[in-house]
Order: C-alpha cells, then structure tokens, then sequence
C-alpha cells in the first residue's frame, strides 16, 4: 500500500508540474498576442491622429464656415 500510495503522489506531482507548465506556456501565448495588438493599435492610432494634424492644419474656420485652405489655393491657382 506504501509504495501504491507513492506511486499515486507521483503521478499526481507531475500531473500538476506538467499542468501549470501547459498554462504558463498558454499565458506567455496570449500576453505576446496582446501586447502585439496593443502595439498595432497604437500605431493605428498615431497614424489616425498624423492624419488629422494635416487635416486640421489645412482647415479653417471663417464665420462659422469650414474652408479648406490647400482647395482654395489650388482653386485659384487653375
């Protein structure tokens, strides 16, 4: 009965050592993926944000009128 008692400890030991390794390898895997997308979202939003500095650095408003700068130079310009 000892050593069966043994034997069951054993296997219950690597059970749980092969168990947490399995779960800290899936916990590596999603936090690589989410600081992967946290990382493309920032840069999705960087660029969204250059964007709209351009935009908004050629925009004006006139009494309550939005009038794009560059449009109104190339309109003239023709």
């Amino acid at each position: 009965i000892s050593t069966a008692s043994s034997d069951a400890t054993t296997k219950a030991n690597n059970a749980l050592s092969s168990a947490k390794s399995y779960t800290d390898g899936q916990i590596t895997t999603v936090n690589q993926t989410i600081t992967n997308k946290v990382a493309e979202i920032k840069t999705t939003t960087d660029t969204i944000t250059s964007k709209v500095e351009i935009i908004e650095s050629t925009t004006t408003t006139i009494n309550g009128n939005i009038t794009n700068l560059q449009s109104k130079v190339n309109t003239v310009e023709s």
